[in-house]
Order: structure tokens, then C-alpha cells, then sequence
């Protein structure tokens, strides 16, 4: 798989997890205190702000941060785009429409 397709759906999947946790946010609006904006925090007190938001999702918004989160560890170790079945390249058009998808439409 070409870098210029990886770079794109892995910006996809980072984009796609920011607007799951800004989602989580915005709900619970009224229990994030305003010291904790992002641009203001400790990169440790921003992992527990993520930590936080995850919990604040439905099992829906959980699961899919996991299947997001998945996917930037298989680009993370050079596996992303291979089928977790076959080990066949799974195809682009199916990796654009969903990223995170590990298996091909064959497996």
C-alpha cells in the first residue's frame, strides 16, 4: 500500500476519534472543567482528559475509539491495510470508506 494512501486514512482515523472524544465532550459539557482545554494541559493531563471522554462514551463510541485505535497501531507497526484473514491488501476504496476495517471483503 502506497505512503500517500496510508498518510491520508491515518489522518482520516485521527480525525475521526477527535470528533468521537469532542462529541463526549461537548455532551458532558457541564463536567469538564474549563482548566482543562487542551491547548492549556500537560501532555499527562491530557491523556487522562482522553481517558475521561472514553469513558463518557456510549459502548458504541467505545468500541469504535478501540477499532480506530486498532488501526493507527497496525500503521504504527507497518501491518495496516492487510487483511487480518487472508494477509491480502485490503482493498483502497473499502479503506476509505472504513479506515479502520482489518478484514477484506473477502475473509
Amino acid at each position: 500500500m502506497d505512503s500517500p494512501l496510508i498518510e491520508e486514512l491515518t489522518a482520516q482515523l485521527y480525525r475521526q476519534r477527535s470528533l468521537l472524544l469532542e462529541n463526549a465532550s461537548v455532551e458532558n459539557r457541564e463536567t469538564t472543567p474549563a482548566d482543562e482545554r487542551e491547548s492549556e494541559i500537560e501532555e499527562s493531563a491530557q491523556i487522562d482528559r482522553i481517558t475521561q471522554l472514553k469513558n463518557r462514551l456510549d459502548e458504541r463510541g467505545q468500541i469504535m475509539i478501540r477499532e480506530i485505535e486498532t488501526a493507527l497501531g497496525r500503521v504504527a507497526s507497518g501491518t495496516f491495510g492487510l487483511c487480518r484473514g487472508c494477509g491480502e491488501t485490503i482493498a483502497a476504496p473499502r479503506l476509505r470508506v472504513l479506515p479502520p476495517a482489518s478484514f477484506c471483503i473477502n475473509s
